[in-house]
């Protein structure tokens, strides 16, 4: 009875390998981002992280395309695969697995620049997102079709107002939500391109179990660290909200002392000038109200300033299990 061939599992750990360092890649800003929000008792900067995030992903799917073409070249049992030059086969592999995730990319693109965060862009990058966005993607997956319909509803909205303030307001929304979209895509990444990336290497000869228990072992490794992203995300949103209330506070206070300073003067001046009492008296009222409003925002200050120090404590302890 002739014994059954050996499957050799390079292929399986070719893909294994480049997935989880490129996701370790992708990821890293989100770690950083939390690691100076935490530390920096500073207003986040909401436009340094989209732009971060934009170059990272971009670079993302370009290059594991490419280390993947190459690397299946090398691995692959099958002749068609192994005489296909890398610049048709990095193309073929980024259409067939990351349409969606370029989907999502091309709308978060379209969200960033409203708030002026500009995308440089490669012809084959170009080409894919555009693909991406007037293909089949957005209409193919009723359920993933809502997420994209949510981000570019948001962006909508947002333009049809006239105020400046407000569109942007909206596209930071928006592009909170659409990293949390592609998020959510990068999940089924592993699954996705170990399946055709095997298939590749393999052919017919794949060995299912051997499939499944890499796919296993990537998905324990990266999902909860993706998913501790995704978490991130809405911190770094409460952390942009909380920031802008102390703004507005820190605003009152400073309206509020200048009044402070000018009723007092003229107060002086009055009671040098001798001037009748009750116009006196009444700007003393109006001197005391400006005190108790101070009072006051400067006690609302407070429960701001403890939010906000939990909001950064929160970030940096989901940060350390990136």
């Amino acid at each position: 009875m002739a014994q059954s061939q050996k499957v050799p599992e390079d292929g399986y750990q070719l893909v294994a390998t480049s997935v989880e360092q490129s996701i370790s890649e992708i990821l890293l800003p989100f770690k950083l981002t939390a690691i100076s929000i935490a530390k920096d008792k500073r207003p986040f900067n909401e436009h340094v992280f989209f732009d971060i995030f934009l170059k990272t992903a971009s670079s993302f799917t370009q290059s594991l395309c490419e280390l993947l073409a190459k690397g299946l070249r090398t691995t692959t049992q099958l002749p068609e695969i192994k005489g296909t030059p890398t610049s048709t086969l990095a193309p073929r592999i980024r259409q067939e697995v990351f349409a969606k995730l370029d989907a999502v990319l091309a709308q978060y693109i379209q969200v960033v620049n409203v708030l002026g965060v500009r995308y440089t862009e490669t012809s084959s990058t170009s080409a894919a997102l555009t693909g991406a966005v007037v293909g089949k993607i957005l209409g193919g997956n009723q359920s993933r079709g809502d997420t994209y319909a949510v981000i570019g509803g948001l962006l909508g909205a947002a333009q049809a107002k006239a105020e400046k303030k407000t569109i942007e307001q909206q596209a930071r929304l928006a592009a909170f939500y659409a990293i949390q979209s592609y998020l959510k895509e990068l999940e089924h990444l592993p699954e996705s391109l170990l399946d055709f990336g095997v298939a590749l290497v393999y052919g017919s000869n794949v060995d299912f179990n051997t499939q499944a228990r890499t796919l296993q072992s990537i998905e324990n490794g990266v999902l909860p660290r993706i998913r501790k992203c995704s978490d991130l995300v809405t911190f770094f949103t409460q952390a942009k909200t909380t920031a802008a209330r102390h703004q507005e506070i820190d605003g009152d206070k400073g309206l509020i002392r200048f009044l402070l300073i000018g009723l007092s003067a003229f107060i002086i001046i009055l009671l040098i000038g001798g001037v009748d009492i009750v116009p006196t008296f009444l700007v003393g009222v109006l001197c005391l109200s400006a005190i108790l409003f101070y009072r006051y925002r400067t006690m609302r200050a407070q429960p701001a300033n403890e939010e906000s120090s939990s909001i950064r404590e929160q970030i940096l302890k989901i940060s350390d299990g990136i």
